[in-house]
């Protein structure tokens, strides 16, 4: 499980919990619509725009770790 090796137990259980409570991808959609009407193709477009946006600062981030020979075994 990649959220073992960076993060404490309680934020891994903490995540297990929301992914067992937003079961069903309709009501994951509902949420992130905030409750409007939105149609779910649109919704889950504008998901992967944000996760698209999320992964390249997460790149950039790893870059400066990388450069900085930082180490990342450790957890929040």
């Amino acid at each position: 499980m990649v959220l073992k090796k960076y993060h404490s137990w309680i934020l891994q259980k903490i995540f297990q919990v929301a992914l067992y409570a937003a079961s069903y991808t309709s009501d994951s959609l509902k949420v992130l619509s905030k409750g409007q009407n939105v149609m779910e193709e649109e919704c889950l477009e504008k998901v992967c725009l944000i996760l698209v946006n999320y992964m390249a600062s997460i790149d950039v981030i790893f870059e400066m770790y990388t450069k900085m020979n930082t180490e990342l075994n450790y957890k929040v």
